[in-house]
């Protein structure tokens, strides 16, 4: 038997990161769209036998029910303060890494295809080398192919390093828009 157990935090502590921007009642509101979503799907879906809704609130765990779904309410203990303050002691240090490598990331990303760029035309532009003692008409045409896709491939390089650019840019914006953001 396989089933699908789906958690929900009680309506009036959900979504708290978008209170500056809906009031509480749309909120609930919100929560209950997104939970009824969840459950509708699993409930649709072949895979589950079961679908259980965990939650401390009444009114989530009754729309759950309505829909078919099993419900059980319980108390909403969060974190006990041992298990926070490991969290804490683990959890800060991989943030801390992952903020850090994420514009490394994004700079070895962007060196990466610059230089594939480069090594595609070294690499059309070295046929003229191994093909250039020909004189005959195959040899101008041997010549005159790598030279036409080196051109194309530089025209792709400009291309490639606006995208790049914008790309790198944008990354870099969002991930100093997350270090800032305060949870």
């Amino acid at each position: 038997m396989n089933a699908a157990i789906v958690p929900i935090k009680s309506l009036a502590a959900g979504k708290s990161r978008l209170e500056g921007t809906l009031d509480r009642e749309q909120l609930e509101a919100l929560c209950l769209a997104m939970m009824r979503d969840v459950v509708s799907a699993l409930l649709e879906s072949q895979a589950f036998d079961r679908v259980v809704v965990v939650t401390p609130d009444e009114e989530a765990a009754e729309a759950a029910r309505r829909m078919g779904a099993e419900a059980f309410l319980g108390p909403d203990p969060g974190l006990n303060p041992a298990m926070s303050a490991l969290m804490l002691v683990i959890m800060t240090p991989v943030e801390l890494i992952g903020k850090l490598a994420k514009p490394f990331a994004l700079a070895v990303r962007l060196f990466a295809n610059m230089t594939a760029g480069h090594f595609v035309l070294l690499a059309l532009l070295g046929l003229i080398i191994t093909y250039g003692s020909f004189t005959t008409g195959s040899g101008w045409i041997a010549i005159l192919g790598p030279i036409l896709l080196g051109l194309f491939v530089m025209f792709l390089e400009i291309f490639v390093a606006f995208l790049q650019a914008f790309i790198f840019a944008m990354l870099t914006s969002v991930f100093v828009g997350l270090i800032r953001h305060a949870h």
